[in-house]
């Protein structure tokens, strides 16, 4: 090698070398690629030191010493790329081809003046391409980022342009020293590329990294607000739990006893002998009254858990309107029948929905009618048919003392009338909208001028 223009380009070398090095050591996270990449260049950067001085008194000496640390430099620039496991099968040709490599470069130090010696620095170099190229495609760390690709190519250049030396080297040609200031530009050039190329793949990679980082931190915040909400659903879903048992104790029990003293008067008036018949059918009627009551109160208590909690999906099935009708008229108390006056367009009124909570919601109705409107009033119960809406409504309407008591939202559950001498939860209501909704329909009520409050379930025909 000529020292002069060897020294040149030595600078030149050393000096793309360290500005890139320093720019591996300033980044946020060096990893072990970086470490290998930053070892290799202090060992073909040695290089070159000593072939720029003249410690050897030996020109060709010191040459092969150059082109030993200078391969064995670009062997760990070839091992950065690979994911260092050693065993796994894609791995097993590439780690082949570097170990190959390493070989052929440590058998130049067998004989200083072998003519082969070309030969043999050519041959390692394309072991290393080729062996850098399988790792950079079989490692997933490196897939999928624009700079991996450049650096394939640089790789496929090098592995070029060393085969198009081959036939000059012996035992093709005469050529035995790898020599000369095109070889040595072209490596500095090659050797610049590869720097950018693989300093774009480190920064590509963290910000890939840092974006998965990003993403799992959302997804895992996410996951946290999702089991939050669902935390609160469950002690929201578990107070109203708790509110409907309470409600349904406070319900029965009043109701119970009631009906326990109407049942011990009729004892004692049979006990004492002196049963009259008027006496013990008013405490029958009351305590059928009293257990009527229950059974609406338990009916909505179950009915509105399960609307509540969505744990009940509709059983729609082909019914007739009006039977449903009349078995809800049969569910209220015998004594309060007779003020409900029903009127049904048809006789027969076939219709797709859910006997069992349509019934349950059209006794709401009747029974929140009776209870609210004047004693003895009359209370009216329609079926009519809207043929230009393709609907049926269930009318119930009744008079009411003073009209005021329907202010507010009283539909919503818990919500009830403002005139507080009526017990109750405000439950009926709310189930009468929620099986509106159940069967794609809804609930509508009017106050009119003359104290006539109207309710009307609308559903599909």
């Amino acid at each position: 090698m000529n020292i002069p223009y060897a020294i040149g380009f030595s600078y030149l070398y050393m000096g793309h070398i360290v500005a890139f090095s320093i720019c591996y050591i300033l980044l946020e996270r060096v990893n072990a690629p970086v470490v290998i990449w930053l070892l290799s260049n202090v060992i073909t950067t040695s290089g070159f030191v000593l072939a720029s001085t003249q410690l050897f008194e030996n020109k060709d000496l010191g040459a092969l010493i150059w082109a030993v640390l200078f391969l064995s430099g670009s062997a760990l620039k070839t091992a950065a790329f690979s994911d260092r496991r050693l065993f796994r099968k894609s791995n097993r040709l590439p780690h082949a081809l570097l170990v190959c490599g390493l070989l052929v470069s440590m058998s130049l130090l067998i004989d200083v003046q072998s003519p082969y010696r070309l030969l043999l620095i050519l041959v390692c170099g394309i072991l290393f391409c080729i062996s850098g190229i399988l790792f950079l495609l079989r490692n997933r760390a490196w897939k999928g980022l624009r700079p991996t690709n450049l650096t394939i190519w640089v790789l496929t250049i090098s592995a070029a342009a060393l085969s198009t030396q081959l036939p000059n080297a012996y035992p093709f040609g005469d050529m035995t020293r790898f020599a000369g200031r095109i070889n040595l530009l072209a490596v500095i050039i090659l050797s610049f590329l590869f720097e950018i190329a693989f300093f774009g793949m480190i920064v590509s990679r963290q910000v890939r990294d840092q974006l998965l980082q990003s993403k799992r931190a959302n997804r895992l915040q996410r996951q946290a607000i999702q089991l939050k909400e669902k935390g609160q659903i469950s002690a929201e879903l578990a107070d109203e739990r708790y509110h409907l048992l309470k409600m349904l104790t406070h319900e029965v029990r009043q109701p119970l006893n009631t009906a326990q003293a109407a049942l011990q008067t009729v004892l004692q008036e049979i006990a004492g002998g002196k049963g009259k018949p008027d006496i013990i059918r008013s405490a029958v009627d009351r305590a059928s009254i009293t257990l009527n009551s229950i059974s609406l109160s338990i009916s909505n208590s179950i009915l509105g858990a399960t609307l509540i909690t969505k744990g009940r999906a509709a059983q729609f099935e082909l019914i007739d309107l009006c039977a449903v009708s009349q078995l809800a008229l049969l569910d209220i108390n015998p004594r309060d029948r007779n003020r409900v006056v029903t009127r049904y367009d048809q006789e027969i009124v076939f219709a797709e929905a859910d006997p069992i909570v349509l019934r349950l919601a059209l006794r709401n109705l009747l029974e929140n009618a009776i209870k609210y409107s004047v004693p003895g009033s009359t209370v009216n119960f329609e079926i009519v048919l809207c043929e230009d809406e393709l609907s049926t409504s269930f009318r119930v309407s009744n008079l009411v003392k003073d009209a005021s008591m329907m202010e507010g939202n009283i539909i919503e559950r818990n919500k009830r009338g403002v005139d507080s001498r009526y017990e109750g939860y405000g439950l009926g209501l709310y189930i009468v909208k929620e099986v509106a909704n159940l069967h794609k329909g809804q609930l509508k009520y009017d106050v009119g001028e003359d104290s006539i409050v109207t309710f009307e379930i609308i559903i599909p025909s």
